[in-house]
């Protein structure tokens, strides 16, 4: 018989965790105890949502003797301290993309969970796509030849523009919180790809800029160039693109 997990939900201010909330809903051997968040907004939505108890405190969650794991969409400088947090606790943990708002986070995060032997997941949407994992499996197989170039390309108007949550919004124009702007939010799905595909580049060179949107406080433009031994990739990512909808091109 499958142990059923029992899971904490910790920040969602995140607007990927309301799709995070409907799967792991769905998903057999899953049960979410407890979502925790200090915005009263969001802990009515995660009531609307089915989640029976929520919280003001996410550290106090921590404290319940009830949970085996940690899904944590808060902004990415909070949620490495979260995750640091649950890790001592012996909790396993999930952490919502691009692991944190800097190197030294993300080395924290993983360096507390292999001492603590628990596990550390990031959750990188792409991964779950059909399209994404085809392509893994065509690659591996030598189906399509040698690989030596990934070019992805993401943009939409903005996250206000694109109807992002004011919470969301609040910390992605935050480059404290967020780590950068677009940079942090959509070249990292470039470079994820890139590294599912080519394994880590040996060179990373990034240029990126406000060049339209001058009341923010981050970059709204951004590529980012990553060197192999033989090949070559690139992220470019735009928060000034026209029309409502995101654009994907993966090529």
């Amino acid at each position: 018989m499958t142990r059923t997990i029992r899971l904490a939900v910790l920040g969602m201010s995140h607007d990927h965790v309301w799709d995070f909330i409907k799967h792991a809903q769905t998903t057999p051997g899953v049960d979410i105890v407890v979502a925790a968040d200090p915005d009263s907004i969001l802990r009515a939505k995660a009531v609307a949502h089915g989640i029976a108890t929520t919280s003001a405190d996410t550290h106090a969650v921590l404290t319940r003797s009830d949970i085996d794991a940690v899904a944590i969409f808060a902004d990415n400088r909070a949620s490495v301290a979260l995750g640091i947090a649950a890790a001592q606790r012996g909790m396993h943990v999930l952490v919502e993309k691009p692991i944190a708002a800097d190197y030294a986070g993300a080395v924290a995060l993983t360096q507390a969970a292999h001492r603590a032997g628990v596990s550390l997941m990031v959750n990188w949407p792409i991964a779950w796509w059909a399209t994404v994992q085809y392509a893994i499996s065509l690659i591996e197989r030598g189906r399509i030849g040698r690989l030596f170039q990934v070019q992805y390309r993401a943009a939409h108007g903005g996250p206000r523009e694109l109807g992002c949550s004011p919470q969301f919004v609040d910390w992605l124009y935050d480059p404290y919180r967020n780590g950068a702007g677009v940079i942090m939010d959509y070249c990292c799905y470039g470079a994820a790809l890139t590294c599912m595909f080519l394994g880590l580049p040996a060179r990373v060179t990034a240029v990126a800029g406000r060049l339209r949107k001058e009341d923010l406080p981050a970059e709204d433009n951004a590529v980012l160039v990553m060197q192999h031994a033989s090949a070559i990739s690139t992220a470019t990512a735009s928060w000034t693109q026209q029309g409502h909808l995101t654009s994907y091109e993966p090529m």
